[in-house]
């Protein structure tokens, strides 16, 4: 949900905007995928990595062979909102 919202605010400042926002949460993910022993672990098993060029974290954890993300959390917001969900 907030990963679209993000990404329709994006699209309603500069069109175009939300998918380029779309495509660095998914470079994200495929960059952790690739290193999945790189990004920190914050609470539990939850990472965080930065998606680049946007003001936003990817927090995840791994499962089996996939990556299942938990937020993509704006830096303003509070921090430990999504806390609950895991």
């Amino acid at each position: 949900m907030e990963l679209l919202e993000a990404a329709q605010y994006y699209d309603s400042r500069q069109t175009g905007l939300g998918t380029d926002f779309l495509d660095a949460v998914q470079a994200t993910v495929a960059e952790v995928l690739a290193v999945p022993d790189g990004p920190p672990i914050v609470r539990g098993q939850v990472h965080r990595q930065r998606v680049p060029r946007f003001p936003y974290d990817l927090l995840f954890r791994f499962q089996a062979d996939e990556v299942r993300i938990v937020a993509v959390a704006h830096h303003k917001r509070n921090s430990d909102y999504w806390q609950r969900r895991t």
